[in-house]
């Protein structure tokens, strides 16, 4: 969280993996497991603890294994995710949170 918060302080842009357990919560919801969060399909923003606001998502791999994402880009969508940020994420898709 340290290497998240000094690239926000910096005006850095971020995107990291998530823990399925890493604690978030939606606007006016209580804190709860990101894996249990009804992320749609653009995804959400949501708290995170020790971090502050930032952009969940949830993708899946083209073998089907998902994965929570995050970011401080709290405009960053689907259609915007995998041409700005190359790699690993041109291979995935947005779909609706487990």
């Amino acid at each position: 969280m340290k290497n998240r918060q000094e690239a926000r302080e910096l005006g850095w842009s971020w995107l990291c993996q998530l823990r399925h357990n890493r604690p978030a919560a939606l606007p006016e919801q209580p804190k709860q497991p990101i894996a249990d969060l009804p992320l749609p399909p653009e995804g959400a923003t949501v708290y995170l603890r020790g971090y502050g606001w930032a952009r969940a998502l949830w993708t899946v791999a083209k073998d089907g294994a998902g994965e929570h994402w995050a970011t401080n880009d709290l405009e960053m969508m689907a259609e915007r995710r995998a041409p700005s940020w190359p790699g690993r994420l041109g291979a995935l898709k947005t779909i609706t949170g487990a």
